[in-house]
Order: structure tokens, then sequence, then C-alpha cells
């Protein structure tokens, strides 16, 4: 009689949906542990473990297409007393009386009702398009943002300041939009830096603390690492494990910004402009 851990290896080799969860599983666990390991350390180094993770979901479902199936052999004891064949001309009958009933029937219950790999499938695609859905409006209404936002001389003239000692050399846009509560980055090649309106009348090192955490963002990436994310999550919606790491990661990239910031300014007014951000949202 097969095992019970032969028949779940059987299964998973049968369906690459299920390799692929388990896969995903086990990648995202030792990830999690990896992360919890590492707690005293840097949050760029949390970051950078909870980045590739989700990196390697987002190629598990290419790689399982493109690699060869790896067929398992599983050895099946034989009976001990095998039943007499029957002859050939009773074989030939029972086909010729079977084969028609059986065939029509099989055919009306495919017609009649779908199978459940289509059903599985449908439901997953409906999920994913669900959760894709408010990601493809953040990214439109981040055009909109782009377009009608008005260009701040002084923010401008401040980052550009900034970007040097961050080693940034690309022109970085900054913006004031009125719907904003807080400041927030955008953009990949040409990246930009938005702030609310009330901005304006922030002090000089309120600015600068702000700005520091902006182009932080820029440097790591930080924008386009977000949306990999949310699409990682949207392919896998179902699974609890992928949404707890790309919290984490957006947390973990929060926190490596406001390192950046702490290396040049007082941990007391940082935090005191922070509570006030947040308080705004």
């Amino acid at each position: 009689m097969m095992s019970v851990v032969d028949g779940v290896v059987l299964a998973a080799s049968n369906a690459p949906g299920v390799l692929i969860l388990v896969k995903a599983t086990l990648v995202l666990t030792a990830a999690l542990i990896a992360v919890r390991l590492a707690r005293r350390t840097r949050a760029s180094i949390r970051h950078a473990i909870l980045a590739a993770a989700l990196g390697a979901l987002m190629v598990l479902p290419i790689t399982s297409i493109v690699a060869p199936p790896v067929r398992i052999a599983l050895a099946v004891a034989a009976q001990e007393r095998t039943a007499p064949a029957p002859s050939p001309g009773a074989i030939g009958a029972i086909a010729t009386a079977v084969a028609p009933r059986e065939g029509a029937s099989a055919a009306m219950r495919r017609s009649s009702h779908p199978s459940l790999s289509t059903i599985v499938f449908g439901m997953w695609l409906a999920g994913t398009a669900l959760f894709l859905a408010p990601m493809i409006v953040g990214l439109w209404q981040i055009r909109s943002i782009r377009r009608y936002g008005l260009r701040w001389i002084r923010g401008q003239t401040a980052a550009e300041r900034l970007a040097l000692g961050s080693g940034i050399r690309r022109r970085i846009d900054v913006l004031f939009y009125e719907p904003l509560a807080g400041p927030m980055t955008c953009g990949v090649r040409h990246p930009a830096i938005v702030f609310p309106p009330d901005a304006q009348g922030w002090d000089e090192e309120d600015l600068n603390r702000a700005i520091v955490h902006e182009l932080e963002h820029v440097r790591r990436g930080d924008w386009i690492w977000h949306c990999l994310a949310r699409a990682v999550c949207s392919v896998y919606w179902f699974h609890p494990l992928v949404w707890m790491a790309g919290r984490l990661l957006a947390l973990e990239g929060e926190r490596s910004c406001d390192d950046a910031v702490l290396t040049r300014s007082d941990a007391t007014a940082y935090a005191d402009q922070l509570v006030g951000i947040a308080q705004r949202l």
C-alpha cells in the first residue's frame, strides 16, 4: 500500500500549481525566520532578505513552465495472486457492449459540469484581478500627480543639494500636490518627490529631514520594489505568508530610510516630525 508521503509527492509532481505553492511556502517560511533572526541587524539587511524571497516567488511560475518536468518513479508491490486472464473473445464482447455507454455518459458529464481544475483556475484568476485593481488605480493616480503637481523651487533646490551627498546623480523633480497629507516618492527613470502644500511652511530642518528620507527611497529603488511586491501579493492572494512578507518589506524599507535620516539629524526632532505627519494622515 502506498504511504502518505508517497501520495503527497505524487500529487505534487502531477499538479504544477501544488508544487509551486509548496516551494513558495518553503521560501517564505525560510525568509520570515531569517528576518526574525536578523531583528538586531540593520533594516536594509532584512529588507534585502524579504525582497529576495518575493523575487523568488515571482520567478517560480516561470521556471515551472520553462524547466522540464521531473518524473518520480514509485515502486509498487506486486500482488501475490493474479486472477486468470479472460479469453480474447470475452474481452472483445465486453468492450463492445460497455464502450458506447461509458463514452456517452462521460461526454455528458464533461459537457454539463466544468472540471475542478477549471473552477480553481477561475477563482485564482478572479482573485488576482481583484487585488491588482487597486494597484492599477494607484498607478493611474500617480500619473495624474506627476501631470498636475506644481513644481516647488525651494524644495527642488534643497533636493539637488542633498542628492549630491546621497550619491544620486539623476534629476529628481520636487512637486507639491493639494490632496496629499504627507511626502511620497514615485517613478523609476524620472523619480519625483511630492509634498503636501503645507510643506511650504516647514522650517529648513524639517524639510531637509523629509527630503533625505525620500531621497533614500529613490536611491534604494523602493518604489519599484513596492510595485513588484504588490504584484506578487496579487498573484499569491490566497497565501497569508505572502501578505505578511509584503507588509514587512514596506516597513523595513521605511525603517531603512529612517536610519539614513538619523545619521544626519537628531532622533527626538525627527520623531516629533513623524508624529505630526501621522496626525495629518
